[in-house]
């Protein structure tokens, strides 16, 4: 998968491996998004284009660094909470993001990827 892929649900579980430089964003219409990208040295996890900037004291962008060339990532969204595990937990972000009309996966590279749609976590707001 490459491209612009449009998101049937906003709760999803993304798999995939890659050696490779990304960049992968959820985002909408209007350009707002959640950036997530991994480069010969670091990995970035960027929630500064979001619809609603919320807690700016915690920080927009986060920040693992690289430690291998072969990488297993595995997102888990929800609405508007983002978990991402990197080579099975030796890292792990986690972000709350606020893109309304959230309605695209934006990928740079050609992944082979898992796409998974869940159902969102009852009990929280629609």
């Amino acid at each position: 998968m490459s491209g612009d892929i449009e998101l049937t649900s906003r709760s999803f579980e993304l798999e995939f491996e890659t050696s490779e430089d990304f960049t992968l964003e959820l985002k909408n219409e209007a350009g707002e998004s959640l950036l997530f990208a991994m480069t010969e040295q670091e990995f970035k996890l960027d929630r500064s284009n979001n619809s609603h900037i919320y807690a700016e004291k915690y920080g927009l962008v986060r920040l693992a660094p690289r430690t291998t060339k072969q990488q297993t990532i595995r997102l888990f969204v929800d609405r508007s909470v983002i978990e991402i595990f990197i080579n099975n937990g030796e890292h792990s972000m986690t972000s709350r993001f606020f893109i309304q009309d959230m309605n695209q996966l934006a990928l740079s590279k050609n992944l082979t990827a898992l796409l998974y749609p869940l159902n969102p976590i009852s009990g929280l707001q629609q």
